[in-house]
């Protein structure tokens, strides 16, 4: 698992942001629809944080974030922009929980 300072400067990169949220959608968007069903966030979420090195949410964390997504989208769905907007709050999250 990385240590605090590493997170913090992987997260804070400037382009973390499109990288992780382009290759985290094209996994969960694999026919290229471009929309993912809302309930794969919580799966996305697991994948970014394997690649920051922290641990993996919880079951009420996923249930917490899943209400946050239904948010950004009203049909239960969502485009890469709408999921990119949702991945800077929960990195923003990440970050301040960490300083």
């Amino acid at each position: 698992m990385a240590n605090k300072e590493q997170i913090i400067q992987t997260l804070s990169r400037p382009n973390v942001l499109d990288e992780e949220c382009k290759k985290a959608f094209d996994k969960y968007d694999p026919q290229k629809t471009g929309t993912i069903p809302v309930q794969e966030f919580g799966k996305m979420a697991d994948q970014l944080s394997k690649m920051a090195g922290v641990r993996e949410a919880t079951e009420d964390e996923k249930k917490k974030m899943q209400e946050t997504v239904a948010k950004f989208s009203t049909d239960g769905k969502m485009n890469q922009e709408q999921f990119k907007g949702l991945l800077k709050v929960v990195i923003d999250q990440i970050l301040a929980a960490l300083k």
